[in-house]
């Protein structure tokens, strides 16, 4: 998997504060699962490809969403939980999503403002 040259990698599992705010500029802070506001609730940095099927650590497979929508999920598959919530449309939202780079050092500017 290819990273964003700027994209820290962080191991530990937790998002750093710059990482997260760079998850949530890059959907626009819309949850793309359900179209929350994401300045209005809890956000979660989901794997679009759970884990365990397979799924990387990195910006090309996760995206930030609203905590309940992340707990909905859960293990599914992008496309079984698109059609558990019936919006076909997930998918294609997610995917342009994760094609964006994922700018970790303009929040990280940002931040320090």
């Amino acid at each position: 998997m290819k990273r964003d040259a700027n994209y820290t990698g962080n191991k530990g599992g937790e998002a750093t504060k710059a990482e997260r705010l760079a998850h949530c500029e890059r959907v626009a802070w819309t949850c793309p699962y359900c179209g929350t506001d994401l300045r209005s609730v809890r956000v979660a940095i989901d794997h679009v490809k759970p884990q365990y099927a397979g799924g990387k650590k990195g910006p090309n497979n996760q995206v930030a969403c609203c905590l309940s929508c992340n707990s909905s999920k859960q293990a599914k598959s992008l496309q079984a939980f698109a059609e558990a919530k019936g919006d076909a449309e997930i998918v294609k939202r997610v995917k342009r999503a994760t094609a964006r780079k994922l700018d970790v050092a303009r929040a990280k500017s940002l931040l320090s403002k």
